[in-house]
């Protein structure tokens, strides 16, 4: 029966690998929550413009309405450009995480393969005892053959 040594090892890769890939999936989620809040504020940001134009455009505005509207727009800018900064950062952070999963399965796949050899070359020296065995067995049967002729 094959038995490999290094069997708690490959238990330890594989589990580092399921780790790295569950970070890396809550960090690509992470990422998304941040793309989808761009969005939104980047909708916001066009529809206040829009409802602003509108706006100016008509008579009777005053000077506290025209202040409203560009403080409420600067604000959005800025917050889209926090928000781009942290989408920066977290995509950064998720191909950290790419490359930590890239590795991490490397390792595993390393121990896998070297398994792999080593259940080869065991099955083959297996085969060898048995063919030897055999070969064994059938030399026995010919050598009483010819002693009873």
């Amino acid at each position: 029966m094959f038995r490999f040594p290094l069997e708690p090892l490959l238990r330890y890769r594989r589990q580092k690998e399921d780790t790295e890939k569950y970070e890396l999936a809550n960090r690509v989620r992470s990422m998304q929550a941040i793309q989808n809040n761009l969005e939104m504020i980047e909708k916001k940001a066009a529809n206040i413009t829009v409802a602003a134009k509108k706006q100016m455009t008509s008579p009777g505005v005053t000077m506290p309405i025209i202040a409203w509207y560009s403080n409420y727009l600067d604000q959005l800018r800025r917050l889209r450009a926090a928000t781009r900064d942290k989408l920066a950062q977290a995509e950064t952070e998720t191909e950290s995480q790419r490359k930590k999963l890239i590795k991490a399965s490397v390792d595993r796949k390393i121990i896998e393969r070297f398994k792999e050899i080593k259940r080869q070359a065991y099955y083959d020296d297996e085969a060898k005892k048995e063919q030897k065995t055999i070969d064994e067995i059938n030399t026995l049967r010919a050598g009483r053959k010819d002693e009873k002729n």
